[in-house]
């Protein structure tokens, strides 16, 4: 998504004026597993979008994964569903490249519009 995004802007004309695409939406961090052995993938956008909900959050499990089609410098493309929290029931994480946070993530829940 970014790597579109940039190409756009570059092929923009100079007086283009580019909509804010600094806001803050949430986080995106690893904590121990709830099982005890290894990380687990935290979105977080309690203090971004969410801010005030204090459910807006989830914390995610591996359902299933394929190796990247780019090759396995770079990060799985992964399906994960949500052990604790309310922001997603699921997360499909793909075009993460070994250098880079996930580039596009898609959250499911049950009620949209809700963030």
């Amino acid at each position: 998504m970014q790597d579109i995004a940039y190409e756009l802007w570059k092929a923009s004309p100079e007086n283009a004026h580019p909509p804010n695409l600094a806001s803050f939406v949430g986080d995106h961090f690893f904590v121990k597993s709830p099982s005890g052995a290894g990380l687990s993938p935290v979105w977080d956008f309690r203090a971004g979008a969410a801010k005030g909900n204090a459910d807006a959050f989830t914390l995610a499990a591996k359902i299933t994964g394929v190796p990247a089609p780019t090759g396995p410098q770079d990060v799985d493309w992964l399906q994960l569903k949500s052990v604790s929290g309310s922001l997603a029931t699921q997360v499909c994480a793909s075009f993460c490249d070994a250098s880079c946070p996930f580039k596009l993530m898609h959250l499911y829940t049950d009620l949209p519009n809700r963030y």
